[in-house]
């Protein structure tokens, strides 16, 4: 499940910013990091589309007045 099209983009950036990671690595560290930003993708997707948690009145914080 990726896209080969971004794929060969991480790689041409890895490549770019002289990565140490070994030629036959690249592919797979590409792959790895494609999957790795879907996921923090949906991740924050999935916490949107959450309702709030209803808060009780004791939970909020209590303003505090400090003026004469």
């Amino acid at each position: 499940m990726f896209n080969a099209e971004e794929i060969q983009k991480i790689i041409q950036d890895l490549k770019r910013i002289k990565t140490k990671v070994p030629e036959q690595d690249l592919e797979k560290t590409a792959q790895n990091l494609y999957d790795l930003a879907l996921f923090l993708v949906r991740l924050q997707i999935k916490q949107h589309l959450k309702p709030p948690k209803p808060q009780n009145a004791e939970d909020l914080p209590t303003p505090t007045d400090k003026s004469p």
